[in-house]
């Protein structure tokens, strides 16, 4: 804990560190949870999105591309889309 002092010891510098690193995989787990949790959601329960999201998210291929790999046509993967956007934002608590 940094109380304004100036430790320069090598105990004190390791226990800052150890600090930052345990608040930096704090804040880390409270953006991946919500979306480790969606995406276990869509492997179970709706493989189209969860492959849609798989392809675009993970594999960053391009919408024309994700058409043809899931034999979509424009509206239909566009509608995938926007449900996955839905989705997301409900397991985010973004709207």
């Amino acid at each position: 804990m940094d109380t304004g002092g100036a430790y320069s010891d090598p105990v004190s510098i390791w226990f800052e560190k150890l600090e930052f690193l345990e608040e930096e995989i704090a804040r880390t787990r409270l953006r991946t949870i919500p979306i480790a949790k969606l995406l276990e959601y869509l492997a179970e329960s709706e493989p189209e999105m969860y492959m849609l999201f798989n392809l675009r998210y993970v594999k960053k291929m391009t919408w024309v591309m994700i058409e043809d790999e899931m034999s979509l046509d424009e509206r239909s993967c566009r509608r995938i889309r926007g449900m996955l956007v839905s989705k997301g934002a409900r397991f985010l608590n973004v709207g």
